[in-house]
């Protein structure tokens, strides 16, 4: 019996074309992978086994050899395959731990009473936050306080260590300003602010006879001549006045930072409703195109009857996810309002007596677990690991402090407030399964709300996973990398 002259032809080319193979590549200049050359080569030597086959029985029918040819090539199959390597987790790239914490800011009033000795100074120590957003009075300013006593003790943190973000407003002259932040030189004030809140009548401002929106521009082309014109303060950077419109599109040749607000609608996370992502990119639409942002005040009112009123609950869920929120999302410092505001108490951290709020507790002991110092010439690493959450509200951070340890941060970034009901909400943990490239020597758990600095469990990873669950505020694992 013999065969057809086009099959013969098929499986002669076929032969020659496997043949070629590796010289083919060599003529790209390029050297085929090990797994390559060995399929190459167990696919020139069936083939040619089937060539002769096909010779041996020609005495036999056609489809057998069909049959013959069909399961050798299935028989390729699996060398084919085991060259697919698994799938490996990519590395990531983490952020400094001293970074983050460095974000951290918070608004204090300074008062000339007791209150200041007795609460103010000592839970600033307690908290540990750094960066402190307070206004700026002149003396002989009565109003609400003695300029004199305020002023001093503005002075007073500055020199204890604290970097003081001065707020100016259109109730003093320039000149006036210039005194009041040469006296706090050179230890008492690390940047100077633009008026509040102009947008909404605050302290009724007008500039040079200009309401908003032309008037805050004004200003902050007057205030930054005003710095620049003196030796000792032109160093001093330049945060622009909280708030945006489209009324003008740049003001950034009179700043160093841009600057708004950002506050919990009714308990609802930042993040749910797209309210930071909206609040960033409205501020790269206006006046802020290309300048770094803070956000100057950001918070939760814990009184249920008060304006955006939700719980002690809620805010203490909220106000750690706030920090991870914007230093996640590029915001170079946010700061939380208030440490201890008479009157508005509910933003608070601290009731009205000086005693914490379970926010304030949260807060401290996120940084306690993070507790690290700049180190000059550290750049923080990478791990490689992988998240999987059954929900796209769960996010998570990886910082590395100086020593090497990582930090992963998770959260269920969601709404914890029925505003209807005034009661909170209770949602559910999210199990989410951590992938390794290689396997951690261990990994400690922390949730700071609900056990402070104390961790949970202290545990080996085996087979590079693991699983957790994540809360509506934070859970962070402490992840010493493998040798």
């Amino acid at each position: 019996m013999t065969f057809p002259d086009d099959v013969l032809t098929e499986i002669r080319s076929g032969l020659s074309i496997s043949e070629r193979g590796l010289s083919l590549r060599q003529d790209q200049n390029t050297f085929p992978p090990t797994s390559e050359v060995l399929n190459c080569f167990f696919i020139c030597l069936l083939l040619k086994f089937e060539f002769i086959w096909i010779k041996l029985v020609t005495f036999m029918n056609y489809p057998l050899l069909l049959a013959s040819i069909t399961l050798s090539v299935c028989s390729l199959a699996p060398v084919a395959n085991s060259a697919v390597p698994p799938s490996v987790p990519p590395p990531v790239q983490a952020r400094g731990a001293a970074e983050f914490l460095d974000s951290m800011g918070i608004c204090a009033v300074i008062y000339d009473n007791a209150t200041h000795e007795s609460i103010v100074v000592p839970r600033l120590a307690e908290l540990g936050i750094q960066h402190l957003r307070v206004g700026l009075k002149k003396v002989g300013d009565n109003h609400r306080g003695n300029g004199q006593i305020m002023l001093n003790r503005v002075k007073e943190l500055g020199e204890a260590g604290y970097k003081i973000t001065g707020l100016w407003s259109c109730w003093y002259s320039m000149d006036d300003f210039l005194t009041i932040t040469e006296f706090l030189l050179p230890n008492s004030i690390y940047q100077a602010e633009g008026p509040n809140e102009p947008w909404n009548g605050h302290e009724n401002f007008k500039w040079e006879g200009e309401k908003w929106p032309k008037g805050p521009a004004l200003y902050m082309e007057d205030m930054h001549t005003a710095l620049k014109s003196r030796e000792t303060t032109r160093n001093i950077p330049i945060l622009s006045f909280s708030g945006t419109t489209s009324a003008y599109k740049s003001i950034e040749q009179w700043l160093d930072y841009g600057n708004e607000h950002i506050y919990s609608d009714n308990g609802e996370s930042l993040t749910e409703k797209g309210q930071l992502q909206k609040l960033i990119e409205r501020c790269r639409a206006t006046q802020y195109p290309t300048k770094p942002l803070q956000f100057t005040e950001a918070g939760y009112n814990s009184d249920p009857e008060g304006y955006r009123g939700t719980s002690t609950e809620v805010q203490a869920r909220g106000v750690p996810r706030i920090f991870l929120e914007t230093f996640k999302s590029g915001i170079v410092r946010t700061f939380i309002y208030g440490l201890i505001m008479k009157d508005d108490a509910g933003f608070s951290l601290l009731h009205p007596d000086g005693q914490p709020k379970p926010a304030f507790l949260a807060v401290k002991a996120m940084r306690e677990i993070l507790k690290d110092t700049a180190v000059e010439g550290f750049t923080p690493g990478s791990l490689a690991f992988q998240v999987e959450a059954p929900v796209p509200s769960v996010h998570h951070l990886l910082l590395q402090r100086s020593d090497g340890v990582f930090f992963l941060c998770l959260w269920n970034d969601i709404g914890g407030w029925d505003a209807k009901t005034k009661k909170d909400k209770r949602n559910p943990d999210q199990s989410v399964q951590i992938s390794f490239a290689k396997n951690p020597s261990k990994v400690s758990s922390y949730r700071p709300l609900t056990n402070g600095k104390d961790a949970l469990e202290t545990k080996t990873v085996m087979d590079q996973k693991m699983t957790v669950d994540v809360p509506d505020h934070p859970l962070i694992l402490e992840i010493v990398p493998g040798s």
